[in-house]
């Protein structure tokens, strides 16, 4: 699924009714997927604006989209 379609499928009146300790276990299933894929990430990011992270000098710009 892409980044777009993902967005569009979420249902804001299903998530409001959604229990409270449900939404926390979500979200925390986020953030380990994000923790988990965090090089995969910044290697997107860094390719999407043409940042070399090979290169000390761009080095300051690795990750800034997080």
């Amino acid at each position: 699924m892409e980044a777009l379609e993902a967005v569009d499928w979420v249902d804001p009146d299903r998530w409001r009714a959604t229990p409270p300790a449900e939404r926390l276990r979500l979200l925390r299933l986020v953030q380990a997927n994000i923790d988990r894929h965090f090089d995969e990430l910044v290697a997107a990011d860094c390719h999407a604006k043409g940042i070399d992270p090979a290169n000390p000098a761009d080095a300051h710009q690795l990750g800034t989209s997080m």
